[in-house]
């Protein structure tokens, strides 16, 4: 017997808006997902379109909401709760579990055609050829944005150059920032509080103050997350280099000039050597947030970014041995 899981609606109620303001946040983000399966939007019928996606649940939602008003099947993969672009690039995405859920669901009893349409970015996790060999379903790559998909389906499974490109706006960028933003405050609290500590325990003796202290360290940590994150995110495409971590280096320079000087006439009695080691800590911190960007840009791949964690990762923590080095000795020993 086969089971449809429930049907969708195409429009988003309280607690969609308020969950994927949730996610964007980096709240839970890996719960957020439904039940892989088969569902129905509309009314379908044995020759209606059949969309295949993530079960990440604001994908499904963009996607419901984009198709609303049509009526067509929904084949949801199990990719564990994360978006078609990440999950084909993790494998999780993938031919073997297309092949699997086709089964599952019985698929090839409910449709009378025998073609899948999928996102294109799930391209890099699909063999098409095995997926046919398994189960006879042919694949068709619809548009990038799901907006698109309705011209799409009306054009005759057919996409227009403006359909196959990714052009990211100031807004997409914005929520791709407030994720990374999200996710690094813990990071910042905790820098802020070791900075302190170091204040306290190497104890500039002359006049410290605990709150000028505090206050200091707070602000070039938040300012060190909001450069690698908002700033580094928006300014992306004009950054000099292709490797992320060339881009984060650059900015990270530009804005750790500004933190020093800061830091110089906010704490004047910290040594060069003390002050300049928290800001070489908040530059290694800033190339880590900026090396996370490339899961969210069009334009790197998988082997590249291995290739660039390969080589970015040792040399971060490197400078973070530097940076607690010159710290100890600008507080203890000079």
């Amino acid at each position: 017997m086969v089971v449809v899981h429930k049907e969708l609606s195409g429009e988003w109620k309280s607690l969609d808006y308020l969950g994927a303001f949730r996610v964007r946040l980096g709240i839970r983000r890996n719960q957020y997902r439904v039940e892989p399966g088969l569902y129905k939007l509309g009314n379908p019928q044995k020759e209606s379109p059949v969309l295949v996606t993530a079960n990440y649940k604001l994908t499904v939602d963009i996607v419901r909401r984009a198709v609303k008003g049509l009526d067509l099947w929904i084949l949801v993969l199990d990719t564990k709760g994360i978006n078609v672009w990440c999950a084909a690039g993790k494998g999780t995405f993938g031919t073997d579990e297309l092949i699997n859920r086709i089964g599952q669901v019985e698929l090839g009893e409910i449709v009378s055609h025998r073609t899948l349409i999928l996102p294109q970015l799930g391209a890099p996790g699909m063999t098409p050829v095995e997926v046919k060999r398994a189960t006879g379903f042919s694949i068709t790559y619809g548009p990038v944005e799901a907006i698109d998909i309705p011209d799409y389906i009306k054009a005759g499974h057919k996409a227009s150059e403006k359909m196959r490109r990714k052009v990211y706006s100031p807004s997409e960028r914005f929520n791709v920032a407030l994720t990374h933003f999200s996710q690094g405050l813990l990071a910042v609290l905790i820098i802020s509080a070791v900075f302190v500590l170091l204040d306290i325990v190497i104890g500039y003796k002359s006049g410290f103050q605990i709150n000028k202290s505090l206050s200091a360290n707070v602000i070039i940590a938040i300012s060190s997350l909001i450069t690698g994150s908002f700033l580094a995110n928006l300014l992306l495409p004009l950054l000099p280099g292709r490797a992320f971590s060339l881009k984060g280096l650059f900015i990270g320079i530009v804005f750790s000039g500004i933190f020093l000087f800061y830091l110089f006439n906010v704490l004047p009695d910290h040594s060069v050597l003390y002050s300049g080691g928290k800001i070489l800590f908040l530059l290694a911190f800033i190339v880590y947030q900026v090396l996370n960007l490339t899961g969210s840009s069009t334009y790197t791949s998988l082997s590249g970014v291995r290739k660039e964690m390969a080589v970015t990762i040792p040399l971060s923590l490197t400078a973070v041995v530097i940076s607690l080095i010159l710290i100890i000795t600008g507080g203890f020993i000079l």
